[in-house]
């Protein structure tokens, strides 16, 4: 992938884009935390307006890859104190009535296209802490694919 992307990637030294793009949360003893993640921000700019009015920003923000402009859609929700990421869109289970569209990796595709696919979801050229996978389709089509893409963003190995 290309170096002016802003990739979620372990520094050098050691520190985690989940952990360092996040908000502090105050615990009380013995209480869990749950996280909300709110996915498909951004297909509709005023839904995601409300959003950002609506939830405080201890609730999470995914950005569908059909966003107008990531980058401000992104830096507004960042501004609200939400934290950030991108969806991942996976071939619809009922692939035949509901189509995910041109940004979901579906089976049938070549490498080169799921490469394609991933450095547009990506280049947001505003902070983010992961993706997130929507729901969607894997089977043995498209698994070994999605295996190797999400190793790939762990060991943040460019494309070649």
């Amino acid at each position: 992938l290309p170096n002016d992307l802003y990739l979620p990637k372990i520094a050098q030294d050691g520190s985690k884009p989940w952990i360092e793009y996040a908000n502090f949360v105050n615990i009380q003893p013995n209480f869990k935390k749950v996280a909300i993640v709110i996915s498909g921000a951004g297909f509709d700019a005023n839904a995601s307006e409300r959003i950002y009015k609506i939830f405080n920003s201890e609730v999470s923000l995914s950005f569908s890859p059909y966003t107008v402009d990531k980058k401000a859609a992104i830096l507004s929700a960042r501004e609200q104190g939400h934290e950030t990421y991108v969806d991942l869109l996976l071939p619809s289970k009922d692939y035949g009535k509901e189509d995910t569209g041109p940004m979901s990796l579906v089976d049938t595709m070549k490498e080169s296209e799921v490469k394609d696919i991933l450095h547009n979801i990506l280049n947001t050229k505003a902070p983010v802490g992961g993706i997130v996978i929507r729901d969607g389709l894997v089977n043995e089509n498209n698994q070994d694919t999605l295996l190797s893409l999400l190793k790939t963003l762990k060991d943040n190995t460019p494309y070649s």
